[in-house]
């Protein structure tokens, strides 16, 4: 079969179009823009958010056999609104498959979505629904939980909440029920495969239900972690923090995701055991020690970041405030600066600590910690060739900034790796 696969860059839809390779099918990728395909596949121009009638989907169609929709955001940005990503583009597509002749449409939803659901993610996907249920076509729809693996963004952000050292457990929270992503891409190849399924709407859950802080816990076992201790988290902080949230870059907490788990993500898993004909996986890692290290790294790179920031600035507020002018002077003056430019010296170095420090929290980048361990290595040797007493000192201060050295190099190695998943 050709499947028009839309969404394909996403998690599900990835994994789908090597599932689709594998059992013989040639998929047909929608890209909003140029890219590799995999051998076997085909691609086809196209974005959701530009779409505006059925026409726009029509030249996807040819030659196609079946449609999944795969395509989601989980948060509004100026171009790409859920009235246009879930519903509006959504419905030009299963119109244009009706003018087409595709009879066959797959809508990946969400478990819980409904037209009168508590958030506007769950009611544009619930009117999306009604869309396809309404047009006539060979529909089927899965909905899928919470999805469960090593590369999706929500399980890595969950993962790095299961390795902190305090577990968080939100009060007010109702349980959520996981499932793995191999079985949500089975559920997809039945319904695409299969003329005549079990059941055509699917709620994709694991085989447990589970409170959030369960879940968590859960998480951090499968990672090899000991046991934490749980701290209760109030509504009052849950709404803190969610609101600030909502403004962090790749943060997936906001109002919108604490109201959808304070309202729940489970259902009865007897559709999905139908429908796979066993029973769905527990939850489980693929590679628990890689999920372990990109989980601790998510709250320990800040960390860093917020240490060397706190050397850069308080080095320079100590100058400025703490250091007796002249004494500042004298030691320039000792490592071969003239008198004439000390000051200018002094401000200078005092402004680039301060830069330094400011950009060590705003703008992380691999230059940035490159930048910062060349200035200790300059300092360090300049210090080390004009005033060697230094080097003996009792309290280190030259020995100490190889720990800051490493830091640099730590952050210049991993924070760009790791800043993929944040």
């Amino acid at each position: 079969m050709r499947v028009l696969v839309c969404g394909a860059s996403g998690l599900i839809g990835a994994a789908l179009v090597g599932r689709l390779l594998e059992r013989g099918h040639r998929p047909v990728l929608l890209q909003r823009r140029p890219a590799p395909v995999p051998v076997g596949c085909e691609a086809v121009a196209g974005d959701f958010a530009r779409v505006a009638s059925p026409a726009d989907c029509l030249p996807w169609l040819e030659g196609v056999d079946a449609v999944v929709n795969a395509v989601g955001i989980f948060r509004e940005s100026a171009g790409a609104s859920f009235a246009q990503i879930h519903q509006h583009a959504p419905a030009c597509l299963f119109e244009a498959c009706a003018q087409a002749g595709v009879r066959r449409v797959v809508q990946v939803s969400a478990l819980g979505a409904a037209p009168d659901a508590v958030t506007e993610y769950w009611r544009s996907k619930g009117r999306a629904e009604q869309v396809l249920q309404a047009r006539g076509l060979d529909w089927r729809i899965v909905r899928p939980s919470l999805v469960l693996a090593d590369d999706g963004r929500s399980s890595r952000q969950f993962a790095a909440l299961a390795s902190l050292p305090l577990l968080p457990d939100l009060a007010g929270c109702r349980p959520v029920q996981p499932v793995l992503l191999a079985d949500v891409v089975d559920a997809l190849l039945e319904l695409i495969e299969n003329d005549a399924p079990p059941q055509r709407c699917v709620d994709a859950v694991g085989p447990q239900a589970l409170g959030l802080g369960e879940y968590l816990a859960l998480l951090r076992r499968n990672m090899g972690l000991p046991k934490a201790r749980v701290i209760r988290v109030s509504a009052l902080s849950q709404n803190w923090t969610a609101a600030i949230g909502q403004y962090l870059p790749g943060c997936l907490l906001g109002p919108e995701s604490l109201a959808m788990l304070r309202q729940g993500c489970a259902a009865d898993v007897a559709g999905l055991r139908a429908l796979l004909r066993r029973e769905p996986g527990a939850c489980r890692w693929n590679q628990p020690d890689a999920v372990r290290l990109n989980a601790q790294l998510r709250w320990l790179l800040p960390i860093m970041r917020l240490a060397l920031a706190s050397v850069w600035l308080g080095t320079a507020a100590v100058s400025l405030w703490g250091w007796p002018r002249e004494a500042s002077y004298q030691l320039l003056g000792a490592t071969g600066v003239p008198a004439a430019v000390q000051p200018l010296v002094f401000y200078g170095a005092v402004a680039l600590d301060t830069v330094f420090g400011v950009a060590s929290v705003v703008y992380p980048r691999r230059g940035l910690w490159l930048a910062q361990g060349s200035l200790v290595l300059g300092y360090s040797a300049i210090i080390a060739l004009r005033l060697p007493e230094f080097l003996l000192h009792p309290f280190g201060p030259l020995l100490k900034n190889l720990p800051v050295l490493a830091l640099c190099l730590l952050l210049a190695v991993l924070g760009r790796t790791n800043s993929q998943s944040h």
